[in-house]
């Protein structure tokens, strides 16, 4: 299987000057996650997950403050972040399933083969590649609602299984292989994921975030 080549995104000017300073890949590190409200990636920062990606995947999921709950149905609550960071729209979903054991639901939101069973907005998903055993890289496409244009992702994906808790994260990557195509606006994720838990008494407790640049022409009434 061919090996992912991800192309890092030229920094910006900010970036570029803390670069020429010298100044250290934490410092840097710190800088993105402030300017995009504290957690996930850099615009196409090529870069594998670490426990503090996962961490902030929790945090954001634990968080009370600064959302407010949009729906509430039948076990599942979703919130949006009250907070703006420029073109940043970030969602977060929790749910429970008495009847989903933690490995079964994990087990199908990690095959992207299984995807097209349960994900009826998916058009496109093509695998472009692995990085390490924990990371791949893939493209995505999604057909969205009349007036919106169909959107588009290529995706660095990192997944960790720790018994008690099982989290997949992914964020926009940039691949010499996978330029925007025709049709698609090319939207950029800089953290998505999934936390599987189970559930007290039993089944499953699945936590879902999603902080993501749409990209392209939205209506008023969607953005406000």
């Amino acid at each position: 299987m061919a090996v992912a080549e991800p192309r890092m995104r030229v920094p910006s000017t900010g970036l570029a000057a803390a670069l020429a300073s010298g100044s250290s890949p934490f410092a840097l590190r710190c800088d993105v996650r402030a300017r995009m409200g504290g957690a996930g990636w850099a615009r196409g920062e090529a870069r594998v997950a670490d426990d503090s990606d996962f961490e902030a995947l929790k945090k954001l999921l634990a968080s009370e403050v600064g959302w407010t709950l949009e729906y509430e149905k039948e076990g599942v609550k979703v919130w949006a972040e009250d907070a703006a960071h420029g073109a940043l729209r970030t969602v977060k979903v929790v749910a429970e399933f008495e009847d989903v054991e933690p490995d079964a639901l994990y087990d199908v939101l990690h095959d992207p083969e299984y995807r097209s069973v349960w994900d009826t907005h998916m058009l496109a998903a093509e695998d472009a590649g692995h990085i390490n055993v924990n990371n791949d890289v893939g493209y995505y496409a999604m057909s969205c609602p009349a007036p919106l244009k169909n959107r588009d992702f290529v995706l660095q994906r990192s997944w960790l299984d720790t018994g008690d808790e099982k989290m997949i994260l992914n964020h926009s990557v940039f691949h010499k292989n996978y330029p925007p195509r025709k049709g698609y606006v090319r939207a950029m994720s800089l953290l998505t994921g999934f936390v599987v838990r189970t559930r007290a008494g039993a089944g499953s407790w699945l936590g879902y975030v999603s902080r993501s640049d749409p990209r392209g022409a939205l209506p008023a009434w969607l953005v406000n």
